[in-house]
């Protein structure tokens, strides 16, 4: 945190309330680690976004070793220092815990879309072409961004089960995940729209209305921030 502002309004997200509405079942032990988890992800999504485009070899940098540390043996040290960095490795060695390669595997491989995705959102920026995405093609990222999937492989571990990996690789269980992926997506633009409008940044992202919709006539659905 840089400025007072900042920090109150890090404050203001009471990320405490979300991981406990988020994993209400969890142990109070397991519900601080995933608090602590919910805190750095949080902070990275937002403080290294698509609005800081002059920055994005840093990002891509420190989004790099984010991916990395779950791929390294739990406790290794980042090779990328910063206050991140260090955070995220501490408190992947206390997520993975307990849980078995394939699930690590699986949370790793989530974690990592959301991240390399999130580098394509400030690439975008920095080449002026946020917000040029197509519908279907802003779907396909916005499922990406959003950071829902690894939230959900993280559910596992907030009960200290795992879902068997036939039942994983269902289309049903995919098709579930990205439905879930698409809503809380939408609804974060919406209630991100404000706040992302009052910082300045640009125009993010242009939503056509499905199908039938506008083939009736309908104007497009259009979200700018300028």
């Amino acid at each position: 945190m840089r400025s007072q502002a900042g920090f109150e309004e890090y404050q203001s997200w009471d990320l405490s309330q979300a991981a406990a509405r988020t994993y209400p079942y969890a142990s109070a032990e397991d519900l601080i680690v995933l608090m602590n988890w919910f805190s750095l992800a949080f902070l990275f999504d937002d403080q290294f976004d698509s609005g800081q485009p002059d920055r994005a070899d840093r990002i891509s940098e420190v989004a790099r070793e984010l991916i990395l540390t779950p791929l390294r043996p739990a406790g290794a040290a980042p090779r990328v220092v910063c206050p991140i960095t260090l955070a995220w490795a501490e408190v992947w060695e206390q997520l993975s815990n307990g849980m078995s390669l394939t699930w690590q595997t699986r949370f790793a491989a989530s974690w990592g879309r959301f991240l390399a995705a999130h580098c394509e959102e400030v690439d975008l920026a920095a080449g002026g072409l946020a917000g040029t995405l197509g519908r279907d093609a802003y779907v396909g990222f916005r499922r990406r961004t959003v950071g829902i999937h690894h939230s959900i492989d993280a559910g596992e571990r907030s009960r200290r089960f795992e879902v068997p990996p036939a039942a994983m690789a269902h289309p049903l269980m995919e098709r579930m995940r990205d439905v879930a992926s698409d809503t809380i997506g939408f609804m974060n633009d919406i209630h991100s729209f404000e706040r992302e409008r009052r910082r300045g940044d640009g125009p993010i992202s242009s939503l056509s209305c499905a199908g039938s919709g506008t083939a009736r006539g309908r104007k497009p659905l259009t979200r700018r921030t300028a």
